[in-house]
């Protein structure tokens, strides 16, 4: 199993009407998939340079940390808990 992968940049507007017919890619004799959507460094990247999938999954993460605050520290006052939130 590899870890790389081919993705091919499509114009924005253009990507659901333009079908692409391109060539398989290989590296090392093994065939590449191309993939619309990858995580790379943390952060998921589209083919389409649409940013809203990382978007949605930073705003999960964010209310699964709001929750775990608001959980482990509900019997203090509500300034620690903002001055945590905000840290």
């Amino acid at each position: 199993m590899s870890k790389s992968a081919t993705m091919i940049y499509k114009p924005y507007k253009t990507a659901r009407y333009v079908p692409y017919s391109l060539p398989n890619f290989a590296s090392n004799g093994d065939i590449l998939n191309t993939v619309d959507m990858c995580k790379y460094l943390v952060h998921i990247i589209s083919s389409t340079d649409d940013d809203n999938p990382d978007i949605i999954r930073q705003m999960g993460l964010l209310y699964d940390r709001t929750t775990m605050l608001i959980r482990k520290f509900s019997k203090y006052d509500i300034n620690v808990k903002l001055c945590l939130f905000r840290a």
